[in-house]
This record gives C-alpha cells, structure tokens and sequence, in this order.
C-alpha cells in the first residue's frame, strides 16, 4: 500500500484538474450524490477515500453545517483538503489506509 500512498501523495496539488478530466461531466457526477443526501435533515457524511475534499465541497456548498469525516491514505491529499475548507469546525481529517483501518 505505501506505493498507492506515494502515488496519490505525489499528484496531490493535480488531483483535482486530473478528476475533470477522467469524468467529463464532473458537475453532474459529483451533484448525484449530493442529491442523494437531501432527504437528511442535519447529514453526517464519512467521505471515504476523501483525497482533496472534491466530493465534500460540492455536499458543504448544499449542507453547510453537515458532520464531515475525510479519511484518506495520502496526507498530501488531506493537506489540501485542509486549505481547501480552512478553519470549519465541522469536519475531522483521518490519515489512514481504509482498505486495513477501519474508519
């Protein structure tokens, strides 16, 4: 697994851009499963392999006070993702290899 945590941690700072790449209607993918937690009143989302925090940015722009937690193998990935929501209270960080740990 430390490969994967290299690979990831290394195309960190690309991710995002490399992601509306491989999914050409990236807007829409990403808006499914926001709207599938529309029917939850306060959500608490574990975004499981969170990398950049893309999926989490387009749940927080609907919920805004949901309980987020974003575990991902690469620290590299969470760092960003750390820039990316600043100083929220609402969502907790995890570096751990989810194919061993348990989130």
């Amino acid at each position: 697994m430390e490969h994967i945590k290299k690979a990831f941690d290394a195309i960190a700072t690309e991710y995002d851009s490399l992601r509306e790449f491989v999914i050409p209607c990236m807007q829409q993918f990403y808006t499914a499963a926001v709207w599938g937690a529309e029917s939850v009143q306060k959500p608490a989302i574990l975004d499981i392999g969170a990398g950049t925090g893309l999926l989490s940015a387009f749940i927080l722009q609907k919920f805004p006070y949901a309980q987020m937690t974003l575990p991902d193998i690469s620290e590299n990935m969470l760092e960003i993702a750390r820039q990316r929501f600043g100083s929220r209270k609402n969502i907790t960080y995890i570096v751990s290899d989810y194919s061993q740990d348990t989130p």
